[in-house]
């Protein structure tokens, strides 16, 4: 009953155990079912969003657009063919191997 009341509370909401003592075994079992339906959709569209190609930005009017914003893009661009481009991953492993060995040697 505490694992139901735990995953209720994890997935669905606050529950109470007196509302769950209420509750047949099959309705939890529904809310329960629902609640993690409800999760597994939401993390199904973040990884959906996680797999876009290129940053894009929408916007009305191409005005609109400032140099913040174009240098923001193009940054998160660069970023996204940093993964691909073997040149930049050495780079930055490099990079992660000179930091580790500051942080042994002053650390």
């Amino acid at each position: 009953m505490l694992l139901l009341l735990e995953n209720l509370n994890i997935y669905v909401g606050k529950f109470v155990l007196d509302e769950v003592l209420d509750l047949t075994p099959i309705e939890a079992t529904y809310i329960l079912s629902g609640g993690q339906k409800r999760e597994l959709n939401r993390l199904q569209g973040e990884l959906l969003l996680s797999n876009a190609v290129k940053p894009v930005i929408l916007v009305d009017n191409a005005e609109e657009i400032n140099q913040s914003v174009l240098s923001q893009l193009q940054k998160q661009q660069d970023d996204i063919k940093a993964m691909t481009d073997e040149k930049i991953q050495q780079e930055r492993i490099k990079q992660a191997e000179m930091m580790n060995k500051f942080t042994e040697i002053f650390g």
